[in-house]
């Protein structure tokens, strides 16, 4: 196995002092800024990496629980929340609730990525990964990506990624690969020791590698694109 073991890393800030209840799982970074979101979903914390300050920051009412902060442009973070998405911009710190149109039958945010300017929606009530064009009214009514979701393994999706194909995290650490709608063939190689809670799948347009979160063995497993761990 490969592992790369960090013996004293480096305290960027400590949150603790802003709010007891911070445990901050949910992470976005834009330059020495560093944005996270507590355990629960509801609070967001904006760290200047710098000073190793941090401040919590008032949001918007109607997201309901954080799902994920994403990097939206150079100079603000996307929140999306179980019930609706936020605009953070670090220089002002304000936060802006952006319009999201789903469907009248209703369509969940169970976790959502970004990919070339389109927001990739997990609906676990649908069984379905939706794609919301943006706009600068916010984010178009979504269409269903996913070309025969019977066919998909998506029971138990915990996260999504997306660097041009689309990657499903399962609770049990396996990944599916999709593309253009359709599951292709990928297989991941098992990590040892073997996952224990993972629960994050990053990837962007800038890397073919998918990074996968796994705090019960508090460590970061990353693979290239042939699923062969780096």
């Amino acid at each position: 196995r490969h592992l790369v073991q960090i013996e004293s890393p480096t305290l960027v800030a400590d949150v603790g002092p802003v709010s007891a209840q911070a445990d901050p799982r949910t992470l976005a970074l834009i330059g020495t800024q560093l944005f996270a979101v507590d355990g629960n979903g509801q609070q967001l914390f904006h760290i200047d990496a710098n000073t190793g300050t941090s401040e919590p920051i008032t949001l918007p009412d109607g997201l309901g629980t954080i799902r994920r902060a994403l990097p939206e442009t150079k100079t603000s973070v996307l929140l999306v929340g179980s019930s609706g998405l936020a605009t953070y911009t670090p220089k002002t710190k304000k936060a802006t609730t952006v319009a999201l149109a789903r469907a009248s039958a209703g369509e969940s945010i169970d976790d959502a990525t970004l990919f070339s300017s389109r927001l990739y929606v997990w609906a676990k009530d649908q069984q379905q990964i939706f794609r919301h064009t943006r706009s600068s009214a916010g984010f178009g009514l979504g269409s269903a990506w996913l070309n025969d979701p019977s066919s998909a393994d998506l029971e138990n999706v915990a996260s999504i990624g997306v660097n041009g194909l689309l990657y499903t995290l399962a609770n049990d650490g396996s990944i599916l690969q999709y593309s253009q709608g359709i599951k292709a063939s990928f297989e991941a190689v098992a990590p040892d020791p073997a996952w224990k809670n993972p629960n994050v799948i990053w990837a962007n347009e800038n890397t073919t590698d998918l990074f996968v979160a796994d705090p019960g063995e508090r460590r970061i497993v990353q693979y290239n694109k042939s699923g062969t761990i780096v």
